[in-house]
């Protein structure tokens, strides 16, 4: 795995498709790939399989790249399932990373490394193509943050990639939109400044 330098690499924990690095019996079913059901039913689960699961994968990034991923994150929110803030918090301590918060939820006790700047959603689906003025308007509602995080799917859907998401024309118009000229001349603009989220985290302290 190859990583493009000065690009801020993140990590996309999940438990919620295709099959764990460790074999977390209370997180998979029979067929050996994750269980939806802890994140979307909230089925009980072994908080200590969880934890050693995401730590796995946090090494796996880590023997792919030669590095640490520049912040944490999750796929569909594991913050979701009972037990699993206190654990994503636990680890971005550890590693000292900053944490992106996808849902909110009150900690019992002491500060988090979560960072929540507005957040601007604003994908293509595969019957709902957006255009760059689709994105940047839904940006300019947003004009009194100071910071504004952009999430979208771009990227290459290929056939492996359908067979593991219904997501597919969706990622190539995003990926277009991203690398328009219309889009381009918006980040060239003075008031605008693309940061990282190890800036933000500095820009905290």
């Amino acid at each position: 795995m190859e990583t493009v330098p000065g690009a801020a690499c993140g990590m996309h924990l999940c438990i919620t498709a295709g099959s764990p690095l460790t074999k977390p019996a209370s997180l998979m079913i029979p067929d050996g790939t994750f269980d939806k059901s802890v994140w979307a039913l909230q089925k009980p689960c072994d908080l200590q399989e969880l934890e050693t699961e995401l730590r796995a994968q946090i090494q796996r990034f880590r023997e792919l790249t030669g590095q640490l991923p520049e912040h944490l994150d999750s796929h569909h929110g594991i913050e979701r399932i009972p037990g699993g803030a206190a654990i994503l918090v636990k680890l971005a301590w550890e590693y000292d990373r900053p944490l992106r918060q996808f849902i909110a939820f009150p900690m019992e006790e002491g500060d988090t490394p979560f960072e929540v700047p507005a957040l601007v959603l604003v994908s293509s689906q595969n019957d709902d193509p957006l255009t760059p003025e689709d994105i940047l308007e839904r940006v300019r509602e947003f004009g009194a943050a100071d910071t504004v995080e952009l999430a979208l799917h771009p990227g290459r859907a290929d056939e492996d990639l359908a067979r593991l998401s219904g997501l597919t024309t969706g990622r190539n118009q995003d990926a277009a939109n991203l690398m328009s000229e219309t889009f381009g001349r918006f980040l060239d603009r003075e008031d605008v400044q693309l940061i990282s989220w190890q800036d933000l985290a500095r820009s905290r302290c």
